[in-house]
């Protein structure tokens, strides 16, 4: 997995290492338009990698430590200047960690998965116009959480990022990242 493009590198430092890379984010951050209206924050440090033309999934490990109530790591995917998706572990207020989906247009639309316990196996899958988010549970099976189209495939920015809405900084490890072309099959259970 090749990082070509960061975005908001101000808020984080990247360390590759030989099986993945590290994300250290030392301020506030979030991707989050407050579905109230009431607030919209936007601003969050992102790595993107090259991804095929062709359907394909993505694959990967995420470790991280997440002291704080809603810190978080994982996916961001963005289609144009008004699309965008976080699939992440997140830390939930109630202290468990949650496989969570956002979804962001004018608005965003929160949804949280399953809960889940560090490192966790996140996987995107893009098939034509859509996508599919899938955690993997102890006994290896994959669990749906999102079934989404995308807006616009050829305009799809896919990559890593944490975030720290509540405190000043989150540590994430992402580890055996694999890209494969490929068409998933059943979108449901994810094979």
């Amino acid at each position: 997995m090749q990082i070509y493009r960061t975005e908001n590198e101000d808020l984080a430092t990247w360390e590759s290492k030989s099986e993945g890379f590290d994300i250290v984010v030392s301020e506030k951050s979030d991707y989050f338009a407050d579905p109230m209206g009431t607030n919209r924050v936007v601003k969050i440090p992102v790595a993107y990698v090259e991804t095929p033309d062709e359907d394909f999934t993505c694959e990967l490990s995420v470790d991280a430590e997440l002291p704080n109530t809603f810190d978080a790591a994982g996916f961001f995917l963005r289609c144009g200047p008004s699309w965008s998706m976080k699939f992440v572990a997140e830390r939930s207020p109630t202290g468990e960690v949650l496989a969570v989906s956002v979804l962001t247009t004018d608005f965003s639309d929160d949804c949280n998965g399953p809960e889940t316990e560090m490192p966790v196996n996140l996987r995107v899958s893009v098939i034509g116009p859509t996508l599919a988010l899938h955690i993997r549970l102890k006994d290896g099976t994959w669990r749906l959480v999102r079934y989404a189209r995308l807006p616009d495939r050829s305009s799809l920015e896919f990559g890593l990022f944490a975030q720290s809405p509540m405190a000043d900084g989150v540590r994430a490890h992402f580890s055996r990242p694999v890209i494969r072309t490929e068409t998933l099959e059943n979108i449901r259970n994810g094979q």
